[in-house]
């Protein structure tokens, strides 16, 4: 049993850019994850959220800094042998075979799941029962909302079969309605719990953050993040969205 303080993914004064790019995406970034604890990274849109999810697993160039999974470096490892160690990325959008149908993209999903485990289609559907009456049409037909959904169960099914320690998700909420959210938090709780696993989220919606994460960070400025023990709660329940404090002043300036 793993102990819940130890410290399973980390980054130290990371500075990264993408390729050739004249300027970092991410200054200076500290941030520890905790074994089976879900954490949040916060911030609007184009503040760094993805390229941090991005630079975590061998995406993007390090200039500066360390990415340490239980204890060893991650750096100079593709994304495929960083996901081999047990941390494993799902993008933003994530990835479904829109020619195939929600049922067959279930079961490529779960074709690693132990026999006698609970199938697919009974998984999914209880999580997401919207996904219910559309197992027979083609993925790519669905809303955007319905694919988030076959997304994060596809998702979740590969946390059951293969037990990854560490997965991050890149922006979970978004495209789901508030009775999807609600079911997404209590999944994600849910496979803390029984998997032991641990959770970084990347989400700009502050409401779906403050019902899942047990700590989060959050971005001041674009490509940098507060100091945690500097972070102010998260707002308001009818605050949705995370806003710069820059952004939020000048808002409030002009109001």
């Amino acid at each position: 049993m793993s102990n819940e303080n130890e410290v399973i993914l980390s980054c130290c004064n990371l500075t990264a850019r993408y390729g050739q790019a004249e300027r970092p995406v991410l200054h200076g970034i500290s941030i520890e994850v905790h074994s089976a604890e879900i954490v949040g990274l916060l911030g609007p849109n184009g503040s760094g959220k993805s390229s941090m999810l991005n630079a975590m697993t061998g995406r993007l160039r390090i200039l500066q800094g360390d990415v340490r999974f239980n204890g060893e470096t991650l750096l100079g490892l593709t994304p495929d042998a960083v996901a081999r160690r047990g941390v494993r990325l799902f993008p933003q959008g994530g990835h479904i075979f829109p020619d195939m149908t929600v049922e067959e993209n279930l079961r490529v999903a779960a074709s690693c799941l132990p026999p006698g485990q609970d199938t697919p289609t009974n998984s999914a559907y209880k999580w997401f029962p919207d996904l219910s009456p559309r197992a027979t049409s083609r993925a790519g037909l669905l809303s955007g909302g319905q694919k988030q959904m076959l997304s994060l169960a596809m998702v979740l099914l590969y946390v059951h079969a293969e037990g990854p320690r560490v997965f991050l998700l890149d922006e979970p909420s978004g495209g789901l309605d508030p009775t999807n959210r609600g079911r997404l938090a209590e999944m994600l709780r849910e496979a803390r719990e029984c998997h032991g696993v641990s959770v970084l989220i990347a989400e700009e919606n502050a409401v779906f953050a403050k019902k899942v994460c047990d700590r989060y960070f959050v971005f001041s400025e674009p490509g940098r993040i507060q100091p945690h023990e500097q972070a102010q709660p998260l707002g308001n329940e009818g605050k949705t969205n995370v806003e710069f404090p820059s952004t939020a002043a000048k808002r409030e300036n002009t109001s």
